[in-house]
């Protein structure tokens, strides 16, 4: 699932965000780092050079009950320059279910309700035209509802119930399988009102506890460390710590239960004994229903074609996608291991890449996905000197590269430079119309006028908005980059049922400022003036052989990624770059 549609003005954007909180006091256990043996030592080394090229995150393998890798990559808190370690808080977000699942199997257990019992017996406000859901349909989505069915806000239990309850479903219970993240939210409820406590205490109490994960919270815990906490990171933004997510009813029970690796590892052990589900419990827990799901997992076998393992390979997966956060865990029963990956950059695919490409490793002594490339390091001196604006000979576009780090970043920073570093397609004819239009939008409001913005807005921003802007969130922005020298727009692409985002590029003295405009329907819908993400940014990293390259594992083909080399123009002692793939080459010189 994927959490946020809380609708909120923040100080510089008009865009969908998250609330704001606190979160509990779980220990952190610093020597929960673990590399072991030659396969650690040489997953270790590609991972971090995954980190070296932008994963920031948590890997967790672990085979025949021996931990192989139990460790932290990148940052958690890239602001405050805190490593992402073992031991950090993140949102395990729809991987609560298969938490909400086991709690619900335990109080089956102990004899505290059915799984066949209508959910009307546990729930308040349940009408007769649900009197055919049981509570084995909410765990195994077979209840009849719609995926994207209503949600239930509500400050109680019975207003919420009522509000998920508020639809005409399209298939009776036991028809279909759907996955509906709010029937999660309603067996939630029905362990409070079976277990007689709040949900939270029931899990920490029959869950965490016997398992000894000590560490695992709920968002809006109070007390949290924050400094343990992963933030989370959107389109280059950062949403803030993940326990800050709200924990209403809106996302109790399918998502919101904070943890560590080395917890999961614990949780992973746990399962396989009795102290928390017995045998006929865990019978239940795994065994699938429709489409393969069971209570809270995907229970799956490999087939014949799949890239990263043989055929007849029994695993169960699941996963946890919240904004700012990916998380895939994936357990193989037969040789009780276990692999996990979570990473605090939204819609970066990069979780389950590297859990596939470990599996792969695990199953077959190979990697079906490419490994990063070796890379050396130069004095900082040595990149800052190749740090400019370059101009494509071949087109005029331009190119910013400054030093990152012990790397260089490369920047587009209009349409034919992001066509030589991405190979994107041309913008058609409504795009490039509403392209010239946000260009337009942002010109006027650097100029301090607000009629185009009233004009085009749509009818549910506030009217207001356009001064403010003028007044309060262009100059705080313009103070923090400088005077605007040129508007650009740099890539479009439609998102979902009449919407296109339109993203600009302005050239500052401090810099190019992304500028994100989104229209729905023609009419102006978000202008997000803290964008943060620099579309085509690549960040490149010196070789042996003198160039300089990158690494996108999503990329099949990794010579089509372009590669740099550096010279100096004897004429004018400034710096050139050649920009080369497999089939083509770039030159681009610096400007004076």
């Amino acid at each position: 699932m994927r959490f946020g549609n809380l609708p909120a003005y923040t100080l510089a954007t008009l865009t969908w965000v998250l609330g704001t909180t606190t979160a509990a006091t779980p220990q952190a256990t610093p020597s929960d780092e673990i590399i072991s043996g030659e396969l650690g030592r040489e997953l270790d080394e590609i991972l971090a050079g995954y980190a070296a090229f932008g994963f920031n995150g948590a890997v967790l393998f672990a085979d025949k009950n021996e931990i192989i890798v139990q460790k932290g990559y990148g940052k958690a808190d890239r602001k405050n320059d805190i490593p992402y370690t073992a031991d950090t808080l993140f949102d395990t977000a729809s991987f609560t279910k298969q938490f909400t699942a086991a709690a619900i199997l335990r109080l089956e257990m102990d004899g505290h309700l059915s799984t066949d019992d209508p959910i009307a017996e546990h729930l308040p406000g349940v009408g007769e035209e649900f009197a055919d859901v049981t509570i084995y349909h909410l765990l195994t989505h077979t209840a009849g509802f719609a995926r994207m069915g209503p949600s239930g806000f509500g400050p109680d239990l019975e207003t919420a119930v009522t509000q998920y309850l508020n639809t005409n479903r399209p298939h009776t219970a036991g028809e279909q399988y759907e996955y509906y993240n709010g029937g999660y939210a309603l067996l939630a409820g029905i362990v409070e009102t079976a277990g007689g406590m709040d949900y939270r205490d029931y899990c920490r109490a029959f869950l965490f506890e016997p398992a000894g994960m000590t560490s695992t919270a709920f968002c809006q815990d109070p007390d949290l460390d924050l400094a343990r906490v992963a933030h989370g990171y959107e389109d280059g933004q950062d949403i803030g710590p993940a326990s800050t997510h709200s924990y209403g009813w809106e996302y109790r029970g399918m998502g919101g239960v904070l943890t560590t690796m080395s917890d999961l590892y614990r949780w992973h052990v746990a399962l396989q004994g009795d102290d928390i589900l017995n045998a006929g419990a865990k019978q239940k827990y795994w065994t699938p229903n429709m489409a393969q799901y069971a209570c809270g997992w995907f229970i799956l076998t490999t087939m014949e074609g799949f890239p990263w393992a043989p055929p007849g390979v029994n695993y169960h997966r699941h996963g946890g996608s919240v904004a700012g956060s990916e998380l895939e865990v994936m357990r193989f029963p037969d040789r009780d291991a276990i692999i996990a990956v979570v990473t605090n950059t939204g819609k970066s695919r990069q979780s389950s890449q590297l859990m596939y490409n470990i599996a792969c490793r695990l199953l077959t002594d190979r990697y079906y996905l490419p490994t990063p490339p070796e890379t050396v390091t130069w004095a900082p001196e040595r990149l800052d000197a190749l740090a400019g604006t370059y101009v494509l000979a071949e087109s005029d576009g331009r190119l910013r590269i400054k030093r990152d780090g012990h790397g260089l970043e490369i920047v587009p920073l209009d349409r034919s430079a992001l066509s030589v570093l991405t190979r994107v397609s041309q913008w058609s004819t409504m795009q490039t119309g509403l392209a010239n239009l946000a260009v337009q939008l942002v010109q006027s409001i650097d100029s301090g006028d607000t009629t185009l913005m009233a004009d085009i807005m749509m009818d549910r921003i506030p009217k207001n908005w356009p001064s403010r802007m003028i007044d309060d969130y262009w100059p705080s922005q313009r103070e923090q980059w400088g005077e605007v020298q040129s508007i650009t727009p740099i890539q479009t692409r439609t998102i979902g049922l009449k919407r296109v985002e339109v993203i600009l590029i302005a050239d500052t003295p401090n810099g190019p400022w992304p500028i994100q405009v989104i229209f729905q329907g023609g009419k102006l819908n978000i202008l997000n003036l803290e964008y943060g993400q620099l579309p085509g940014a690549r960040r490149y990293l010196p070789s042996a052989d003198g160039l300089f390259v990158t690494f996108d594992p999503t990329v099949p083909v990794q010579s089509m990624i372009p590669t740099l080399e550096f010279a100096t123009v004897e004429e004018t002692g400034t710096q050139s770059v050649r920009i080369s793939t497999a089939d083509r080459e770039w030159t681009a010189r610096m400007q004076d």
